[in-house]
């Protein structure tokens, strides 16, 4: 199956895009997901002389669209997992913090070091978090008001979620972010790394262990329950 989104920001999804489409992988009739935005193609791949998915995009790319192949079985996702800076948030929480307190000369040379050492990056953490100590939670508060929220993001939350699949923030950010983020979008479960705190600061700790990619991964693929 062959999927075709337009960009809403950039005008509807136009007949000559869903022509080029079907054309390319030798499509039947396209299914009408939402009026002039998104279709899918059904399609039987590999066919003769199939183009590959690179070249569908490629072609494509000239009508401002997104297309994506899948199979037919199996379409239906159990699961939905996002990270949260720079995805869901249009920032980094964590260089945030970092620069309120106005270390960030300080943060470079650790970024640094760390590429040159080969760090990992519950190393490189523990390494950056005592660059925030001291910042108060309304200090938060008011990083977190300023960042703007990917669009569209609770469109896709609320849709997964209709369908019956489980949906999960899972960040190596940390907690305080998180479970506002989770909570104010509609996500089901939140993980993050977990900030000390000190006298209603932060402490310039976490609480371990540190969760990285590799655990986001795991928790992506094995953490979730598919039950709702």
């Amino acid at each position: 199956m062959l999927t075709v989104v337009a960009n809403r920001e950039e005008g509807n999804l136009s007949q000559e895009a869903i022509d080029t489409a079907r054309h390319l992988v030798q499509g039947e009739e396209p299914i009408v997901l939402s009026g002039n935005e998104a279709v899918d193609i059904p399609c039987c791949l590999p066919a003769e002389n199939a183009v590959s998915p690179q070249t569908i995009r490629a072609t494509l790319a000239q009508f401002r669209v997104d297309a994506l192949l899948t199979r037919k079985r199996g379409r239906r996702k159990a699961v939905l997992t996002c990270d949260m800076d720079s995805t869901v948030l249009e920032g980094e929480t964590p260089d945030a913090i970092i620069a309120l307190r106005g270390r960030t000369d300080e943060l470079k040379e650790v970024i640094a070091e760390a590429r040159a050492k080969g760090e990992t990056f519950a190393e490189t953490m523990r390494r950056r978090i005592p660059l925030m100590a001291g910042t108060t939670e309304k200090e938060l508060q008011n990083i977190l008001d300023g960042l703007k929220r990917s669009p569209h993001i609770k469109t896709v939350v609320r849709t997964m979620k209709a369908n019956g699949a489980v949906t999960a923030l899972i960040s190596g950010g940390f907690d305080w972010f998180t479970d506002r983020v989770a909570k104010e979008i509609g996500f089901d479960h939140a993980f993050a790394n977990k900030l000390q705190w000190a006298e209603g600061k932060l402490a310039g700790s976490l609480f371990e262990p540190v969760l990285g990619p590799e655990d986001k991964r795991d928790l992506g693929l094995h953490g979730m329950p598919i039950q709702r």
